[in-house]
């Protein structure tokens, strides 16, 4: 039954054509004074209650089956999905229990599978406070960073940091306590593999920058120095240092002698550490 428009409490305070283009209206009944001016049809919409509709009855039935979900065990999931016809296996076979669980459910009801070849004590949540620690994750991040400051060192330098470095790398290659723990295992594996990326970029901009020095001097038809001395002294020897002497050099032959040093110091080293990983295995 239409409300009765006569009464203005069953009907709007303006006519639909003063609403529409958001003009003030006097609210006169049956016609207002702008319709009546304009010779237009003036017409009132009744009045509709405030606020939105409740949906108690959708409501409802919303917290049953979210009830009903949260009382559903994993185990009774997979169950019921076994049941199914095989018309619906292919479509249901991708079916993750963990998305039907609620967020209260304990980590001893999510299923790990029975055929996983994982060491329990790597799947562990929580840690031993009397468990050993190292400090490979510590030293991962100074090696990186140490590569990243050596592009501005002189070749026979970047040498010296990155012969540093590979020996850091096998280090924690040997380490014991990594592998005790998954996150441990899985988080020190790839900074170790970002690691030895960047060793072998290091090793390939020295065998560049070489490459670059001797085509420079060329072009300038200059002689390259290289300087010559015992113990550890890798700088030009002073005049009243009687151990060490200087040679000038063409730059091919320079370029030889850099590119021998270079590869010396990389299988020398490899092999050397290869060598030292094979023994303690044994």
């Amino acid at each position: 039954m239409s409300p009765d428009l006569q009464d203005p409490a069953n009907r709007r305070a303006s006519c639909d054509q003063c609403r529409q283009k958001k003009l003030k209206c006097d609210g006169s009944y049956p016609s207002c004074g702008r319709c009546s001016t304009l010779g237009e049809l003036c017409k009132f919409s009744a009045r509709m209650p405030m606020g939105r509709p409740k949906k108690r009855k959708i409501a409802s039935e919303n917290e049953g089956q979210e009830s009903s979900a949260s009382r559903t065990s994993p185990s009774t999931l997979a169950m019921s999905i076994g049941s199914d016809n095989g018309s619906d296996m292919g479509r249901r076979g991708s079916f993750d229990p963990c998305q039907h669980m609620s967020e209260d459910a304990p980590l001893d009801l999510i299923p790990l599978g029975n055929e996983t070849n994982v060491d329990p004590k790597l799947l562990a949540f929580e840690s031993d406070p009397g468990q050993q620690t190292c400090a490979c994750l510590a030293s991962l991040y100074l090696s990186l960073e140490e590569v990243r400051k050596a592009d501005d060192l002189p070749f026979t330098a970047r040498l010296s940091v990155l012969r540093h470095l590979t020996t850091t790398a096998a280090g924690i290659i040997q380490c014991q306590v990594c592998p005790t723990k998954f996150l441990w295992a899985m988080q020190n594996a790839q900074l170790l593999n970002t690691l030895i990326i960047s060793l072998a970029e290091g090793y390939k901009k020295i065998v560049k920058s070489v490459e670059d020095e001797t085509k420079r001097a060329q072009d300038a038809r200059e002689s390259k120095e290289l300087c010559i001395s015992e113990g550890q002294k890798l700088e030009a020897p002073s005049q009243n240092d009687g151990l060490g002497f200087s040679l000038s050099l063409d730059p091919q032959d320079w370029k030889s002698i850099a590119n021998k040093a270079i590869k010396s110091e990389l299988f020398d080293r490899i092999c050397g550490i290869q060598e030292r990983v094979m023994y303690r295995r044994v």
